[in-house]
């Protein structure tokens, strides 16, 4: 098993939802995005690397915050 180092903790209240790519973003400091994808979240994956620097960022979830997300982006 591989360690992973986890550059910052983020929450889902800092991220940009991208509906038309069913996505979360956030921006990295080398200047490259962070990506999440939602089945990616909804199978318990919560670490994003970073495609540019490689550092990686951790999305910290509450119990049902993503499905109540997702519930309310649907009644938009």
């Amino acid at each position: 098993m591989s360690i992973v180092v986890i550059y910052e903790e983020l929450f889902l209240d800092q991220l940009t939802f991208v509906p038309e790519e069913q996505c979360f973003t956030y921006p990295c400091p080398c200047g490259d995005t962070f990506t999440f994808f939602v089945e990616e979240l909804q199978q318990g994956e919560c670490i994003a690397t970073c495609p540019s620097c490689s550092l990686n960022v951790k999305l910290v979830l509450k119990e049902g915050e993503l499905d109540a997300f997702l519930a309310k982006q649907k009644s938009l």
